[in-house]
């Protein structure tokens, strides 16, 4: 590229005085070695960097873009070869050996124009070789930083000259250092990438930008990778170059272009040729007068064009988050995203980028929001009403998110005449057994939340309530600190024709019909086996696979020592409690009968039988009052430390408690105790996690199951009173080093690895090493005590 305009330099006239005596350079090797080393800041780049783009420029004087130059890098030496014309042996002295000296100054296609970029490889080494395969003929060039007989200045010999049908150039680096090799590799990646070139390196394709359309753009935007000198570079030629300057218009003008590209992205200002001028050395921007001009009117460009497609862009970024979240997730609000941007050559990417990243810097407060409801509006007709209150009044999104889903049910009931009888199961309130019964009238509950879209019929209210709970099981794990409602309809008009305008209306509104008729099904249940003389039930033991879905054997126990409660009026009875602790909690309850009636309750207990809620609940109140207990629930709740201070992630209270929970041996070392969890901890905490679980208790088994485990966590506090977070901070600040580690939260731990036996030691050796610095900084203290001082001078004294 014309990288010097002469013309310019003839700015002024002088008025009288002498001959004008032009300047000179010394032909000195000091000057060689400054010109060919000591310009270069960074030279393994400087090295790589203009022996590719000599390449490049080979290929683009030829036409041949869509050759890669090939690239091979060994742990002795980097060959980078091009498929251009080659250099006739007259013109080597010049090129390579004349500094200043260079073929492209008036070439607007290529890259260099000082004439140092071709002895770039003596930042990094004294001596390289050059291969020129020019008309028929390759010629061998050895080149040298200089010795004895050139005074100690580059020279070039020829070596060997052999016909050939090839044509291009090679140039041979040596690596001084193996270990060398991969930062080069790493250079070449960049220098590759970033000047959009065309390579391969050993054979494989190099990750390239294709700036053909952002050339045309002016500008576009690339993710932030190993472009670490600002969010602002200039591409000239195939060379990135870091935008500093200390000029405050451009500074200004930077800044507001860079806000309107969005989060992790650099822009890339493209000039014309011969529009900017750069150093010698092409690491940085010459800011003379022209490229200060080019550079406002780029960055001017950039602010114009982005802005301009803000708003088209929120309409795009919105409307494909809306179809995303579907009608049934709008109460969520727009969020910004943090990703990448790729690689984005127009404005129209960019502002998308922009939109997607940093919304609320580009939106006005609520625009959001308010375009989201309009879109929906246009993708969902029948809500329509709906959204265009919330596009009013955004700020009651819970309030119109259960207007929107309730809907459907309620004009289900209206179509049906049952509007009365539309019920709604509190999923929110049935997963954290909140007090107060779960099922009720829609008219009776907080018009908030969301109403899944599923409805549940039976003929009366009773057989409608295990419905409902049945069918929120999906949700149940799912939901957060929202209600979230599940839609019922009592409908006592049992016939043919209810039932196919229930569908029809179902299917119209698509919602999932649920339909439990109890006297069909009690007419396809198998009569269960009576015996003379006494009533039969399921016990634990029948349920040996429940959670693959087999079906109880027939009951068979008469006379069984404990009762669980269960669900009434099913055809298949349900397991009140976690599945996976069934087997443990049959072999310590053998004979537990699941019941659905309270007549059978009270037939029950008349016979002896007890309630396993109550027996498991004075079982823990007994168990609580051993030590061992204690101890091993506080470690297993993270009760060691006080419940009402939070901390923050890979703090070292959270590594506290995360390691005392892994391992019980990493719990002793943390907080020593004569007790050690055994037999009676571990049936400790199986009893504790079948009460957590279990479900669908009387009342007064409720409440002594809530006693009997207040009373537990009241000991734990009493025994083991909690640590503070800032206490605990000081305490364990010897953990420092391990927070954050990867065995912390690792899934796969076991207690028999050697990982296991390795963070033990570490935990030894920290704690070893806090003690030996607590026992210097008190000595350290008493030292300088009046008595010690006292008892120094009396020494001195003697």
């Amino acid at each position: 590229m014309q990288v010097s305009t002469i013309a310019e330099l003839d700015t002024h006239a002088v008025i009288g005085g002498g001959q004008a005596k032009s300047f000179g350079m010394d032909d000195s090797a000091e000057l060689y070695a400054l010109l060919s080393d000591k310009i270069y800041r960074d030279k393994k780049r400087a090295a790589v960097r203009e022996t590719i783009c000599n390449a490049w420029d080979a290929h683009i004087s030829v036409g041949k873009t869509d050759v890669p130059v090939d690239i091979t890098v060994t742990d002795t030496e980097i060959k980078i070869r091009d498929f251009g014309p080659g250099i006739p042996d007259e013109l080597m002295h010049p090129i390579y050996c004349i500094y200043g000296k260079s073929t492209k100054v008036k070439d607007d296609k290529a890259t260099g124009g000082f004439g140092l970029g071709s002895k770039a490889p003596f930042a990094v080494t004294d001596h390289f070789n050059v291969v020129s395969m020019y008309a028929g003929t390759k010629s061998v060039y050895a080149i040298s930083r200089g010795g004895v007989a050139t005074d100690g200045k580059p020279d070039m010999r020829t070596m060997m000259s052999v016909p050939t049908e090839e044509s291009g150039l090679i140039v041979s680096i040596p690596i001084q250092s193996r270990n060398d090799r991969y930062e080069f590799e790493r250079h070449i990646r960049a220098v590759v990438k970033q000047g959009g070139m065309l390579a391969n390196m050993n054979g494989t394709p190099l990750e390239r930008f294709d700036f053909t359309e952002a050339r045309k753009n002016e500008f576009c935007v690339i993710s932030q990778g190993d472009l670490t000198e600002g969010r602002v570079y200039v591409l000239y030629g195939t060379v990135m170059y870091p935008l500093t300057t200390t000029d405050a218009k451009i500074q200004g003008l930077s800044k507001k272009a860079v806000n309107l590209c969005g989060t992790h992205s650099i822009l890339v200002l493209i000039p014309p040729p011969n529009s900017i001028g750069v150093t010698p050395s092409r690491e940085a921007l010459s800011f003379s007068p022209m490229t200060d001009e080019t550079l406002i009117r780029l960055l001017n460009k950039v602010i114009g064009c982005i802005e301009a497609e803000l708003t088209p862009a929120s309409r795009r970024v919105l409307h494909a988050w809306v179809v995303k979240q579907g009608r049934m997730g709008l109460n969520k609000h727009f969020n910004s995203e943090q990703v990448s941007p790729g690689f984005l050559p127009t404005a129209a990417l960019i502002a998308d980028h922009a939109i997607r990243t940093d919304a609320y810097s580009h939106l006005k407060s609520g625009i959001a929001q308010r375009q989201i409801f309009k879109i929906a509006q246009k993708l969902w007709r029948d809500d329509r009403r709906y959204y265009r209150r919330a596009a009013k009044t955004y700020g009651a999104g819970a309030e119109l998110n259960f207007q929107r889903t309730a809907m459907p049910a309620l004009r289900i009931a209206s179509k049906m005449g049952l509007l009365k009888d539309l019920m709604v199961f509190d999923i929110y309130r049935h997963k954290f057994d909140l007090s107060g019964p779960k099922t009720l009238p829609i008219t009776e509950i907080p018009q908030t939340g969301h109403v899944f879209p599923i409805l549940c019929v039976a003929r009366n209210l009773r057989d409608l309530r295990p419905q409902l709970s049945s069918s929120s099981t999906s949700f149940r794990y799912s939901i957060n600190g929202e209600h979230h409602y599940t839609a019922g309809l009592v409908m006592r008009q049992w016939t043919d024709k209810n039932i196919k305008a229930l569908r029809e209306l179902c299917a119209h509104h698509n919602i999932e019909l649920h339909l439990f008729d109890y006297e069909e099904a009690k007419k396809n249940r198998k009569p269960p086996v009576k015996r003379e003389g006494a009533e039969t039930y399921f016990i634990l033991e029948d349920f040996s696979d429940e959670r693959r879905g087999k079906i109880p054997a027939v009951p068979t126990c008469t006379t069984p020592d404990f009762y669980l409660m269960t669900w009434q009026r099913e055809a298949r009875l349900r397991l009140p409690f976690s599945a996976h602790l069934h087997k443990q909690i049959a072999e310590l309850y053998p004979n537990t009968a699941l019941i659905t009636t309270k007549a059978q309750e009270e037939k029950l207990q008349k016979a002896g039988a007890r309630s396993l809620g109550k027996v498991v609940a004075e079982r823990i109140t007994e168990l609580g009052k051993s030590r061992e207990v204690l101890y091993g629930e506080a470690i297993r709740h993270g009760r060691m430390i006080d419940e009402g201070d939070g901390y923050y992630h890979n703090s070292i209270p959270e590594a506290v408690v995360k390691l005392s929970k892994m391992d019980m041996r990493f719990a002793k070392l943390l907080f020593p105790d004569k007790a050690t969890p055994g037999k009676t901890h571990a049936e400790a905490s199986l009893l504790w996690d079948f009460l957590l679980g279990l479900e669908y208790q009387p009342e007064d088994t409720r409440e002594i199951i809530k006693t009997a485990m207040a009373g537990v966590r009241k000991a734990i506090k009493e025994t083991f009173p909690p640590i503070t977070k800032n206490r605990v901070e000081q305490l364990y600040s010897y953990l420092g080093p391990i927070r954050g580690a990867s065995i912390i939260d690792n899934p796969h731990y076991s207690p028999k690895s050697d990982l296991a036996l390795d963070m033990i030691e570490t935990i030894k050796f920290l704690q070893r090493r806090h003690e030996v610095k607590k026992n210097k900084i008190k000595a350290a203290k008493v030292a300088t005590t009046p008595a010690a001082n006292a008892n120094i001078a009396h020494k001195e004294a003697a």
